[in-house]
């Protein structure tokens, strides 16, 4: 997941992509997975006794192509529709003399409850990418905080972990997004 050249990774990132995507899916599985990551990305962290960032921007990789992984198989958000709306269309097509003001009434007042509607669930849609986004800085701010303290890179200006893994978040986000066949947004 977290090899740049995609032609010399040890696996096949189209599949594993796929398989992360799937993996995604199943709470109790993304929870597995991501345990045995973290595990993973700390003893890598732990094991790289070079003064290169290299275990921290796999890190970073990692997680940021995990996090595309389950964005991407959380699919699209919701688009509010009233289902029923031709039904009750027909229906009211027969109520005599008033069906026009009826029909005009009832789709003005289901167009704006269903305005409502998107607007709640894109609501909770912002909230929920929100939470994810605040969840997963915290765990790239904590293995960035674990490579510091492995590091020992206390008071280096010249190099901050915080940013190489969200930089490295984000390239892995884009490998994602490119195994996946999507545009990048």
């Amino acid at each position: 997941m977290s090899e740049v050249d995609v032609a010399h990774s040890p696996l096949d990132q189209h599949r594993l992509f796929e398989v992360a995507k799937q993996v995604s899916k199943d709470e109790g599985a993304y929870g597995v997975l991501n345990g045995g990551m973290n595990q993973s990305l700390v003893s890598d962290i732990h094991h790289d006794h070079s003064n290169s960032p290299a275990s921290l921007t796999r890190a970073g990789r990692t997680v940021g192509f995990l996090e595309e992984a389950r964005v991407q198989a959380a699919g699209d958000p919701k688009v509010a529709e009233f289902q029923t709306k031709p039904f009750f269309d027909k229906a009211i097509s027969f109520i005599p003399v008033a069906s026009g003001d009826i029909q005009t009434g009832f789709d003005y007042v289901t167009d704006q409850w269903l305005a409502d509607e998107q607007r709640r669930l894109d609501d909770k849609q912002a909230n929920a990418n929100v939470q994810a986004y605040t969840k997963r800085n915290g765990q790239l701010m904590a293995l960035a905080e674990e490579w510091k303290r492995t590091h020992h890179t206390d008071g280096d200006s010249y190099y901050d972990p915080k940013a190489e893994v969200n930089k490295s978040a984000r390239e892995g986000i884009a490998q994602a997004t490119g195994m996946s066949g999507e545009q990048p947004k």
